[in-house]
C-alpha cells in the first residue's frame, strides 16, 4: 500500500526547492536560464545583462544556440557580492530580430 501524500508534504517539498533556488543566487531560476539567455539574443541592440546563478545544461545549451543561430556572443562576469552564493553576470548586444509577420497600422 502506497503512502498517501498530504498537502503539507506538497508544500514542504515545494518550499524546500524554492529555498534551493535563492541559496543558489541568480535573478533567473535554473529551469528558465535557457529562455532568458535565448530572450537576451533577440532583444534590441541595447546591452542585455541578466544574472545567473550556476550554469545548468539546459542555459550551457542557451549560450550555444545563440551564438550559433544569432552569431550572438556573452561576455561573463563572475560576481561574488554575495559569498554565500556566487553569481555569473551574462552580458550581450542583441540581434534586434523583428516579427515580420506582424500587420502594421
Amino acid at each position: 500500500m502506497q503512502k498517501q501524500v498530504t498537502a503539507e508534504d506538497i508544500g514542504l517539498a515545494a518550499a524546500g526547492l524554492f529555498l534551493d533556488q535563492v541559496k543558489k543566487g541568480g535573478n533567473v531560476d535554473s529551469h528558465h536560464q535557457l529562455f532568458c539567455l535565448l530572450l537576451a539574443a533577440i532583444a534590441p541592440d541595447n546591452v542585455t545583462r541578466v544574472r545567473l546563478g550556476p550554469l545548468t545544461p539546459a542555459g550551457d545549451a542557451g549560450l550555444m544556440l545563440c551564438r550559433d543561430f544569432f552569431s550572438i556572443s556573452f561576455s561573463t562576469k563572475k560576481d561574488t557580492t554575495y559569498s554565500y552564493s556566487p553569481t555569473t553576470i551574462y552580458s550581450c548586444i542583441g540581434a534586434s530580430l523583428t516579427n515580420v509577420s506582424k500587420k502594421s497600422a
